[in-house]
């Protein structure tokens, strides 16, 4: 399917975050129209003000958990999109990388498979106008930890799977996280295999290494 250019109209999910707000002004300054999702209005209105030069083609809407059914079938019903940006998803913060608990696991699985797996689902019945939807994931789901291996789109990480799987709770959250990273995006490829007759849509999944850098929030 051909690329999406502007001035198409593109959702981005969790613009807010780090990697979300970048997105989104790369988008605009590229002359796309943005629509993006946050947790709250007021952190809607936060990144709002980063986003003032560019008039009406910025604009928020609040999708509160992206792990419940259903989350984004009203935006998508209503948005008239081109492509979807699905960067939403938790990361681990600092002081995680010893043992999880508290939910801590559940929260990372839920946020990680069910966001892009409800996000699919209401592209599916309600982004009818859809041509092309970008999953943020992670370098971890395709991470081998053997030396000199060079890697591509045939490689999963099931070492941290099994990891998590033998470990269960006294696993620690980057390794939760990377098992997480990789049966997330291997659910999403599954969904558009099995919906291949009735999907219009075609999906790219981006995999980047920590990524470091000026928050493009600062200052706004």
């Amino acid at each position: 399917m051909p690329s999406v250019t502007a001035p198409a109209k593109i959702l981005i999910t969790g613009v807010n975050s780090y990697v979300g707000a970048h997105v989104a002004q790369d988008l605009l300054d590229r002359g796309f129209t943005v629509v993006g999702t946050v947790r709250s209005s007021a952190k809607g209105d936060d990144i709002a003000r980063c986003f003032l030069q560019y008039g009406d083609r910025f604009s928020y809407t609040v999708v509160e958990d992206i792990s419940q059914p259903e989350a984004f079938d009203q935006v998508l019903s209503t948005g008239n999109f081109d492509g979807v940006a699905h960067v939403a998803a938790p990361v681990p913060r600092p002081g995680l990388s010893g043992p999880s608990k508290d939910g801590i696991l559940q929260g990372i699985f839920n946020a990680s498979a069910e966001g892009n797996l409800n996000l699919l689902r209401s592209v599916k019945e309600h982004g009818h106008t859809v041509k092309r939807v970008v999953i943020t994931s992670s370098s971890f789901a395709a991470l081998q930890f053997q030396p000199g291996i060079k890697h591509t789109e045939a490689h999963w990480n099931d070492e941290s799977i099994r990891v998590v799987e033998e470990k269960g709770e006294t696993a620690t959250a980057i390794e939760h996280y990377a098992a997480s990273k990789s049966l997330a995006e291997r659910g999403a490829w599954k969904f558009m295999q099995d919906n291949k007759a009735k999907v219009n849509f075609d999906l790219v999944t981006v995999l980047p290494v920590p990524i470091i850098g000026v928050s493009y929030t600062v200052g706004c």
